[in-house]
């Protein structure tokens, strides 16, 4: 009950911060930041519900009370207090919410009966795109929870580990650039040192996966093992036709990007130099 109260929070406090970024009119490169190109017109907002229009009641004399609490704790502080509300004062929320239901389901109809079949087409695809990609993180946490090994790393990756420090460059992708040009600039020889700990790392990698896919068939979880099948069905739903190759380079990709921190990868070449 209270998690659901919680989300129930976050996702008014995500939807007003949206409201607020995209108020004010968009031009040049705040444009592709904060703005959607023109498409379809926005649809009507489903009404707050009873318990998030108390939480907006209760809001400022809760931070008054409590300077500093963080949203987390507010919504369980107001959530506690809602809880032990009377049916009678839950009602007037109730009421204002059905009746606020009862306009949007009008101008929702409305809504729908003013689009075109083109811009139909494009709302069905939207909704596609945003469920495949729900379902992807979904999928991926399950198989973080599950402790899928790390996707082995390449000898770039642990050639920026050992240099980043030393990188010349005050952002990170300065840093990634100027070690990508001293990287290009390495003999043969002098890259020998870092496909030799990548190769190792594919090593590691394949006897975890076999490890864990052992174990996976003993949990009864033969669905995981799958997992990149089913990610790149999700990747390409609702849109063209992609050729497999292509999107093993998406995936690779966007792994490496996610798992190749300098920070993590600098602990993953101290610990294989310890053992060596």
């Amino acid at each position: 009950m209270a998690a659901t109260l919680l989300g129930q929070v976050l996702a008014y406090a995500l939807h007003t911060q949206r409201l607020l970024r995209c108020s004010a009119p968009c031009s040049g490169p705040a444009r592709r930041w904060f703005c959607q190109e023109p498409g379809p017109p926005s649809a009507p907002k489903p009404p707050a519900r009873a318990f998030i229009r108390f939480y907006v009641d209760q809001a400022v004399t809760v931070k008054k009370q409590n300077p500093g609490i963080r949203v987390s704790e507010m919504a369980k502080k107001v959530a506690h207090t809602w809880r032990s509300l009377p049916v009678s004062e839950k009602q007037a929320y109730k009421a204002a919410e059905e009746m606020d239901m009862q306009v949007y389901k009008e101008q929702l109809a409305l809504y729908k009966a003013q689009l075109t079949p083109s811009q139909k087409a494009a709302l069905m695809e939207e909704r596609i795109k945003k469920k495949a990609s729900r379902e992807l993180k979904r999928k991926k946490k399950e198989l973080a929870m599950f402790g899928k090994p790390k996707k082995p790393y390449n000898s770039f990756n642990f050639f920026m580990a050992e240099r980043f420090q030393e990188a010349k460059g005050i952002s990170a992708p300065a840093k990634i650039k100027w070690l990508g040009d001293e990287w290009q600039n390495l003999s043969s020889s002098e890259k020998q040192n870092y496909v030799q700990l990548a190769e190792d790392d594919k090593i590691r990698y394949a006897n975890e996966m076999k490890l864990w896919k052992e174990q996976m068939i003993e949990a009864g979880r033969e669905d995981l093992l799958s997992s990149e099948k089913r990610f790149r069905m999700l990747r390409n739903k609702g849109t063209k036709p992609v050729k497999v190759s292509e999107v093993k380079t998406v995936m690779i990709s966007k792994t490496a990007k996610a798992s190749s921190s300098p920070e993590v990868l600098a602990k993953v070449v101290k610990t294989k130099k310890s053992e060596e």
